[in-house]
């Protein structure tokens, strides 16, 4: 296994790496994630298998970072053509959501209440890794920055997930994957529920779909929070479970003590009612 450490020491104090395991496909991966300014910028999986040493691992890290988020040393390079190609780009293009404007301004983004927009491309390589990287304002000259957010939502709504919060929650005791109720009729609603997406990851942006709006509407017709518990995920709650202020501040508290910086959303609670959603500071 890799000094993480030693990591450390060759990036210097601009970036704080830190590893950890991951279960994947009924594997154990080895993870590490390499932060710049707090912000999430970089990430490598099984480093004992593609990395021999500290320094190669660096050293491709920072080829790459400037532009992509690539997780396989064994990606290949055709993908980073792609992924400048509008064609070959637009069926893996998604959206993300994220709080920080400064962030943000480096990068093609809309804003939406407190947050900000910004689509991405994603391609899964042939050894189940994922190559991705935030669209930027020079990329496709040709293509409207309408049709890349409507075509970035599109493709987000084809993977979103509504689940109930005892099924995620007895999901990841048992090692079983939640049922997914978004395309189901729901007869009588819970008071907690999970948006995110397929993966895990970058999934908090599902609620910007329209379609899944209908969905919150339909099951809470009074009206919802939508609470952001990271970039990847929002927990969605009956309105009447308690009022705004409280709710503002339980995310407030599990930001600061429970969340990642790097993965935080936002400190706001947004509420949805009649087809609206609003922000709460």
């Amino acid at each position: 296994m890799l000094n993480v450490e030693k990591i450390q020491e060759l990036l210097g104090n601009e970036y704080t790496c830190e590893a950890f395991t991951e279960r994947k496909n009924n594997l154990t991966l080895s993870r590490v994630n390499i932060q710049k300014n707090g912000m999430n910028i970089g990430m490598c999986l099984n480093l004992s298998d593609q990395f021999e040493t500290e320094n190669e691992l660096v050293n491709f890290f920072l080829e790459k970072q400037t532009e992509f988020c690539v997780i396989s040393k064994k990606a290949d390079t055709d993908y980073q053509n792609k992924i400048k190609i509008w064609n070959e780009a637009k069926m893996n293009v998604f959206m993300g959501l994220y709080g920080d404007p400064e962030f943000a301004s480096g990068y093609l983004n809309k804003p939406f209440e407190n947050l900000f927009m910004i689509p991405y491309v994603r391609f899964e390589s042939e050894d189940e890794n994922f190559i991705s990287a935030k669209i930027k304002r020079d990329w496709y000259p040709s293509v409207s920055k309408e049709e890349i957010f409507q075509t970035a939502l599109e493709n987000t709504f084809k993977e979103a997930c509504f689940f109930k919060m005892e099924d995620v929650i007895s999901g990841f005791l048992c090692n079983k994957e939640p049922e997914n109720l978004l395309h189901q009729f729901i007869e009588e609603s819970d008071m907690l529920y999970v948006l995110t997406n397929k993966s895990k990851n970058l999934g908090a942006s599902v609620f910007l779909c329209e379609a899944v709006q209908r969905k919150l509407q339909e099951v809470f017709p009074g009206g919802c929070y939508i609470i952001p518990s990271s970039i990847h995920e929002c927990i969605v709650a009956n309105k009447n479970i308690t009022s705004p202020s409280e709710v503002l501040k339980m995310v407030q508290e599990i930001n600061e003590k429970e969340v990642k910086p790097y993965e935080r959303l936002s400190d706001s609670v947004y509420i949805f009612r009649e087809g609206k959603i609003t922000a709460v500071f």
